[in-house]
């Protein structure tokens, strides 16, 4: 019987050291998370939007009447929706970490612990709120193209 307890002990005392070490060797790093999504999300835009890339988009000009298509045009519309979906989750991966951080050393949640789980998902939930727009505001919805600077590879459809 003493040497289960002993050996309880033992066990006790590595429990309590090895998630220390784990937390220590493994805490992700927020660029380490962002690099795959981003690399995942430009390679689908360019896989889905492969077609406009061939064939090019439709270039239409100051009255919305069709002017020809252009597959220049075409990647740089690609261009400015991969730049977009890199963008798109930078302020979800950034912005928790930073309000969380600011928020638990406040009163509130320092006397009620329980209460973490519900602010950090009301932060993560804004932050999604907020990065969506953010990201599709960078870039105008329809590009122009200057009329002394024609855009080449426009022909007839």
């Amino acid at each position: 019987m003493p040497r289960k307890a002993a050996q309880g002990t033992e066990l006790l005392r590595v429990e309590h050291q090895v998630p220390m070490m784990c937390l220590q060797a493994r805490e992700p790093s927020q660029m380490g998370i962002a690099s795959p999504a981003s690399s995942a999300n430009i390679c689908n835009v360019v896989l889905m939007r492969y077609g406009e890339l061939e064939e090019g988009i439709d270039v239409l000009d100051g009255d919305g009447n069709l002017v020809g298509s252009s597959k220049i045009a075409a990647r740089h519309a690609l261009l400015e929706t991969a730049l977009t979906r890199v963008v798109l989750p930078m302020p979800i991966l950034v912005l928790p970490p930073i309000v969380m951080s600011v928020l638990e050393k406040t009163a509130l949640l320092q006397a009620r612990p329980r209460l973490l789980l519900p602010v950090q998902s009301l932060v993560c939930l804004a932050a999604f709120g907020l990065a969506l727009p953010l990201a599709i505001s960078l870039f105008p919805q329809m590009s122009e193209a200057m009329k002394a600077n024609p855009v080449r590879g426009v022909g007839p459809s």
